[in-house]
């Protein structure tokens, strides 16, 4: 597990306060992960109060879209010299929120379009979605909470930005302060983490000898979105096979519909499953 915290000056741990340790949990521990052999990277963006600036966030965001682009150029070269490669992609997860930012959205727009795939938490707020970031950011994948009863949570977001429901009531995950260390928790924060992993569980089960860094439809974009905070000698394009647009897709087009009550017409009533194969 490595580490980044988007403080200028200012040496921190980076799990001091168990929020973004439980969300890892839920992506990737051995216990509690949908994606249990995930490397996970912490990016630490807020203080141990929960509280940030968006300059932080957005500097979190940069890390984790270069730290995916040089990956995937590194899988890139491997792929050149022997002809194959373990590196499947890079997946991001968000949970935490705030007022609308249309320069958060960008940035998690921008990382999406370099081939970060990203799910970002909807809020609890009982509002609409779209009000929020960066739940507004649209290439994301954008996760309200359902509870055990099948219904949204009573806390969560909603509107036409949400893409997709899951579990976000009374989640156990892994905690601080031991190793064996376990909390339940509520919030968008759980929900979308429950995305993250899965989509770093299909992107596991793609053939390593089917993976070919040159076969992207993406086109590298211009570096539009980070021109305000890095200049663009420092953007390094990545080279995916799977699109984020595509496996997002997929991802909701497998989901399971109807099933959640509580939704308003405006919410896709969309609950993500972890069940189907042949993706690949």
């Amino acid at each position: 597990m490595g580490a980044y915290c988007a403080f200028d000056g200012i040496k921190l741990r980076c799990n001091t306060n168990g929020h973004g340790t439980h969300c890892a949990g839920t992506i990737a521990s051995r216990k509690y992960g949908v994606a249990k052999s995930a490397n996970v990277i912490a990016v630490k963006v807020l203080g141990s109060d929960g509280i940030g600036s968006n300059s932080d966030v957005i500097s979190g965001v940069i890390f984790a879209a270069e730290s995916a682009a040089l990956k995937a150029k590194e899988a890139e070269e491997e792929v050149k010299a022997t002809g194959t490669t373990k590196h499947k992609g890079s997946v991001a997860n968000m949970s935490l929120g705030g007022g609308r930012s249309r320069a958060l959205d960008d940035a998690v727009n921008g990382a999406v379009d370099t081939g970060l795939h990203f799910a970002v938490a909807a809020g609890n707020n009982d509002r609409d979605a779209c009000s929020y970031s960066p739940a507004a950011a649209v290439k994301a994948i954008t996760v309200a909470a359902s509870t055990l009863s099948d219904e949204r949570a009573w806390f969560s977001n909603y509107g036409p930005c949400v893409d997709v429901f899951a579990p976000g009531q009374d989640i156990m995950s892994t905690w601080i302060g031991s190793d064996s260390a376990e909390n339940i928790m509520y919030g968008t924060s759980m929900a979308s983490p429950h995305v993250a992993g899965l989509l770093a569980y299909h992107l596991s089960t793609l053939p390593s000898t089917k993976f070919n860094p040159l076969a992207s439809s993406i086109v590298p974009p211009t570096a539009q979105w980070a021109s305000g905070f890095v200049p663009p000698s420092k953007l390094v394009h990545p080279f995916n096979l799977i699109a984020p647009a595509d496996l997002k897709a997929e991802v909701i087009k497998h989901s399971s519909r109807g099933l959640l009550s509580r939704v308003s017409r405006t919410t896709p009533n969309l609950l993500v499953f972890n069940n189907y194969t042949g993706f690949f």
